[in-house]
């Protein structure tokens, strides 16, 4: 039986649609429109964080949000174009995986692997 995940998404709800992530058995998803929303929650208690972005700008300063935020879980940015290029940057501020999707497979499977909160 596959572990339930939690995981904060933060951006388009289009998107989080379009992911089937709310679908998804194994996902407990909690949904922000914006990255100021982050100071709200208590970041450890999710196993990951999903950071939906227009531009790769959008993406840096949904970083910046998290960077005072201490310990935190993985961070995923998603991009809906462009990903590949902006990688080096948004791992440099802090993401821990850059895609143009994620989807539950790939986001199960890379969480079943051994982590815990890292500080920024």
């Amino acid at each position: 039986m596959a572990r339930i995940h939690s995981l904060l998404w933060v951006g388009s709800a289009e998107s989080l649609h379009a992911s089937r992530l709310p679908d998804a058995p194994h996902f407990d998803v909690v949904y922000e429109s914006d990255a100021d929303a982050l100071r709200a929650h208590p970041l450890t208690s999710f196993d990951a964080i999903v950071l939906d972005a227009l531009d790769s700008a959008g993406a840096e300063r949904a970083l910046e949000t998290l960077a005072p935020a201490g310990a935190r879980p993985p961070v995923w940015v998603c991009l809906s174009r462009g990903a590949r290029e902006a990688a080096p940057s948004l791992r440099a501020r802090g993401a821990d995986e850059v895609c143009e999707r994620v989807t539950p497979e790939l986001l199960a499977a890379q969480l079943e692997r051994p982590s815990g909160p890292r500080p920024i």
